[in-house]
């Protein structure tokens, strides 16, 4: 099975995207007073919370080990984990 990273990765960024939508649309007064706007509100923000959080912690960990790899000497056939990952998914 195939993975196109960089759909996957266009797809999460637009829920991270919305997600803070979504908590700046919270704070906002007007639908502060409006309890069914703000629950509706409430309720999508929490459904992307835990995908948004794993992505974030992806993008955090995948630039600390591009960053590692490039302070590490160069050998003959390493390569940074991001490419690794990239050629295991069949998308490099």
């Amino acid at each position: 099975m195939s993975v196109d990273r960089n759909a996957m990765l266009v797809k999460l960024q637009a829920l991270a995207a919305r997600y803070d939508e979504l908590l700046h649309a919270m704070a906002d007064p007007r639908i502060l007073q409006d309890q069914e706007r703000f629950q509706k509100a409430a309720r999508e923000q929490s459904a992307l919370e835990e995908t948004v959080t794993a992505f974030r912690e992806f993008q955090r960990v995948s630039k600390e080990a591009d960053e590692a790899a490039s302070m590490a000497p160069k050998r003959h056939g390493c390569e940074p984990v991001s490419t690794r990952w990239k050629q295991s998914c069949g998308t490099s």
